[in-house]
C-alpha cells in the first residue's frame, strides 16, 4: 500500500510533463528532431498515414515480395513498417494487425535477412547492416503497442482526497481504478481501429472460447507443486537435525578418545602420571549438554515488482530485449536470459532526469553521482516515467520532453493500474512471472464485447496473475532448497573430516594399548 503523501502526489506531478519551451536545447538535439521530423513528414506524405505515427527507425534493406526485389528503406513506426524504393516508385504499407509472425532467416547467399508472414502472404526483408537490432524493434513493437493512458486529473485528485477524508479509510483502502476518467467513448486509431470495429460487431459465438478450465487446471498443479516443495523443506529439516546428532556423535567420540589418550599417558610413564598432576582435565564435560538447533529452512519472501519490457541500448546503439523490473529499493535491467546486468543496476535516490528523447519510444535515464546514462527503446513510456516518478521523492526527478516527444501524464497509481496489466501470452519475465504488459487499449477494446466474454477473460487475468504468484514462489522455495542444499554438504564434509580425525586417535590409542599389555 502506497503512504498519504503518495497518493496526494498527483496533485503535484500528475500532469503533462515540462513543456520545451521552459527548456533550451542544444544545436545536437535541434538538428536531431529537425531529421526525425523530416523523416515523419516523409513517410505521412508518402504513405498517408495518421499523423499520430512518427518514425521510431529507419534502416537500409531489400524487399522480396511475389519474386521480385526492390532496395530502399525500410521506416518503423509506432504501427507500421513502411518499405519505400530508392526510386521511390516502390511503397509498401504493412500494418502490425497484419502481421502473425517474424522470423530471422538467411538467404541463398548466406545473408541475414527477416522474414515477414502478412495476412497476404510472406515477404522478405534482407541486407540489413543491423539484422539483429531491426528483428528486435519490430518483434518488440508487433507484440507491444505503444500505449499511453489519460486521465482526469482534476476529477481524479478530488475524489482521493475527498475518500481520505472519510472517517475510518486511510490510503491503502482506496482504489485509484474507481477514480479513472471514463474515455470509452474516444476512438482507437491505427491497429485497434480495426479491432474495435470487429468487436462492436461481434456476438459470443464470434470470439475464441477461453478455456478456463486450462488455468484452474495449472492452479491445482501449482498447489500440488508447492505442497511437494514445502514437504520437501520439511525434509531437509528433519535431515538437517540428524546430521546435527551425527556430528555431536563424532565430536563426543573424538573427545571421548582424546580423554583415553590422556589416561594412557598417565598409566604408561611417570612423567604422564606426572603431568596429568599438573594439568586439568580438559576432557571431562568439554562439550556440555546437547543444545538442539532450529533447522527450519527459511523462504524469502517474494519481494513486489513491476516488469516493464524494453529494449536496452548498448553503447553501440545495439538494441537488446529485456525487462526494466522496479523493485521496493532499486530497478534493474534483466536480460532475455533471466540474469540481472550488472552494469545496470540503480538505487532510487541516485536518478536525477528522465529524458524523452527526439527519436521516438526512446528513453534516457540520468544520475546524480555521474553514473553512466541507462537507455532504452520502449512501447512503455508512460509506464517507466510513471514508476520512477512514484519511487523517487518529490520534486528528486526532472521529466524532460525534447522538442516533437508525446506529452503524458505521469506520476498516479492510476497510471500503473491501467497500463500494467497481467499478459495473456507466453512471454516469461525474468523470475518466471509473465511480463506485466500494458495492456489498456485491450481493455478498452473489451468494453464492447459480450458480458460473458468480458467476465471470462477477468477469470482469466485472475488465473494468470495467482500462477504468475506461484511460479515466483516456486523459485523462492527453489533458492532456499538450493542453499540448505549446499550448506548440508559443507556440513557433511566437516563430519567426515572430523571422523577421519577421530579414527586417527583411535588406532593410535590402540596401539598404545596394545604395547601396554
Amino acid at each position: 500500500a502506497m503512504s498519504d503523501e503518495a497518493l496526494d502526489r498527483p496533485a503535484s506531478h500528475m500532469g503533462t510533463s515540462e513543456t520545451v519551451s521552459e527548456r533550451k536545447f542544444s544545436e545536437i538535439v535541434v538538428q536531431k528532431v529537425a531529421k526525425m521530423q523530416e523523416k515523419t513528414q516523409l513517410v505521412q506524405d508518402i504513405f498517408n498515414v495518421p499523423q499520430s505515427e512518427s518514425v521510431i527507425q529507419d534502416y537500409r534493406c531489400t524487399l522480396k515480395k511475389n519474386n521480385n526485389s526492390w532496395g530502399g528503406r525500410l521506416f518503423i513506426t509506432q504501427n507500421y513498417m513502411l518499405f519505400l524504393s530508392k526510386d521511390q516508385q516502390i511503397k509498401d504499407s504493412m500494418a502490425f494487425y497484419r502481421v502473425s509472425g517474424i522470423t530471422r532467416e538467411k538467404t541463398t547467399l548466406v545473408i541475414p535477412a527477416i522474414g515477414v508472414e502478412l495476412d497476404t502472404g510472406k515477404i522478405l526483408l534482407k541486407g540489413f547492416v543491423h539484422r539483429d537490432e531491426t528483428f528486435n524493434l519490430l518483434n518488440h513493437l508487433i507484440n507491444y503497442q505503444p500505449t499511453y493512458v489519460y486521465l482526469n486529473e482534476e476529477e481524479l485528485v478530488h475524489h482521493i482526497r475527498q475518500e481520505l477524508s472519510i472517517e475510518g479509510k486511510s490510503a491503502s483502502d482506496v482504489n485509484p481504478k474507481d477514480f479513472i476518467a471514463k474515455d470509452q467513448d474516444r476512438e482507437l486509431d491505427g491497429r485497434w481501429g480495426a479491432f474495435a470495429n470487429e468487436v462492436k460487431k461481434g456476438t459470443v459465438e464470434d470470439y475464441e472460447k477461453i478455456n478456463l478450465k486450462v488455468g484452474d487446471d495449472a492452479l491445482r498443479l501449482a498447489e500440488e507443486i508447492k505442497e511437494l516443495g514445502a514437504e520437501t523443506l520439511s525434509r531437509m529439516k528433519e535431515q538437517a537435525e540428524t546430521l546435527d546428532r551425527v556430528e555431536r556423535n563424532v565430536l563426543e567420540t573424538k573427545n571421548n578418545l582424546d580423554r583415553g589418550d590422556r589416561i594412557i599417558d598417565g598409566v604408561s610413564s611417570v612423567g604422564g602420571q606426572l603431568k596429568n598432576l599438573v594439568t586439568p582435565d580438559m576432557y571431562k564435560n568439554k562439550l556440555g549438554a546437547y543444545e538442539k538447533k532450529d533447522r527450519t529452512v527459511d523462504v524469502e519472501e517474494r519481494e513486489d515488482f513491476t516488469d516493464v519490457p524494453i529494449l536496452m541500448k548498448h553503447s553501440n546503439d545495439y538494441l537488446e530485449p529485456a525487462l526494466l523490473r522496479f523493485g521496493n529499493k532499486r530497478f534493474v535491467c534483466v536480460n532475455a536470459e533471466r540474469v540481472e546486468v550488472k552494469q545496470y543496476c540503480y538505487s532510487y535516490v541516485q536518478v536525477a532526469s528522465i529524458i524523452m528523447r527526439a527519436r521516438h519510444q526512446h528513453v534516457d535515464i540520468r544520475f546524480h553521482d555521474g553514473t553512466d546514462r541507462f537507455r532504452c527503446c520502449t512501447s512503455f513510456v508512460q509506464a517507466v516515467v510513471n514508476e520512477i516518478v512514484l519511487r523517487t521523492k518529490p520534486g528528486q526527478v526532472t521529466v524532460v520532453h525534447e522538442p516533437g516527444t508525446k506529452q503524458f501524464q505521469y506520476g498516479s497509481l492510476a497510471i500503473r493500474e491501467q497500463t500494467l496489466q497481467a499478459s495473456r501470452d507466453d512471454t516469461w519475465s525474468a523470475e518466471g512471472g509473465f511480463f506485466q504488459a500494458p495492456k489498456s487499449n485491450t481493455t478498452r477494446l473489451m468494453t464492447n464485447a459480450p458480458e460473458e466474454i468480458q467476465d471470462r477473460m477477468k477469470k482469466q487475468d485472475e488465473q494468470i496473475n495467482a500462477l504468475s504468484g506461484a511460479v515466483s514462489d516456486f523459485r523462492s522455495i527453489d533458492a532456499a532448497i538450493k542453499k540448505e542444499a549446499l550448506r548440508e554438504i559443507d556440513q557433511l564434509d566437516t563430519i567426515h573430516e572430523k571422523t577421519n580425525k577421530a579414527l586417527l586417535t583411535a588406532n593410535k590409542d590402540a596401539f598404545r594399548a596394545a604395547k601396554l599389555t
